[in-house]
């Protein structure tokens, strides 16, 4: 396989994975190759292994919480986050990651696009970190 096909085989899987669209085998890919396309993926992904840690570091900064409180699980309103701190955090791990997050991203992720719904109740950690990735991985595509 070409180095430029390899590289690009590698970026449409991080995709997959980063999006919730993973493939179950990189296998059938390996078949035709002398070196595994999962090294390369291992390399590309070892980018975005931090991403939750570092949340749960600034939604503990943010909130005063010790991150054995935090889980990805929980909704900034079960951790008693006001909309106003949900910004805070949002902002925080834009600046972290580099990144943009637009509103209706975020709305759309939570749920509440449309709706007079407070953020804070429906987004949850694990879901603003699946933005975070979905985000870097698009950002490093360009």
């Amino acid at each position: 396989m070409k180095p430029t096909h390899r590289a690009l085989l590698a970026k449409c899987l991080l995709i997959a994975s980063a999006t919730g669209c993973g493939l179950d085998s990189l296998e059938a890919l390996e078949a035709d190759d002398e070196q595994p396309l999962s090294a390369d993926l291992d390399a590309r992904s070892e980018l975005y292994r931090d991403e939750e840690q570092d949340i749960v570091r600034i939604v503990g900064r943010v909130l005063g919480r010790r991150l054995d409180e935090i889980s990805p699980a929980q909704t900034f309103a079960q951790l008693g986050a006001s909309d106003l701190e949900v910004v805070e955090i949002v902002t925080r791990a834009e600046a972290r990651f580099e990144i943009a997050l637009s509103d209706q991203e975020i709305e759309e992720t939570a749920g509440t696009e449309g709706s007079t719904k407070p953020i804070s109740r429906s987004l949850t950690i694990g879901r603003l970190v699946s933005l975070v990735r979905r985000a870097r991985t698009i950002k490093n595509l360009h």
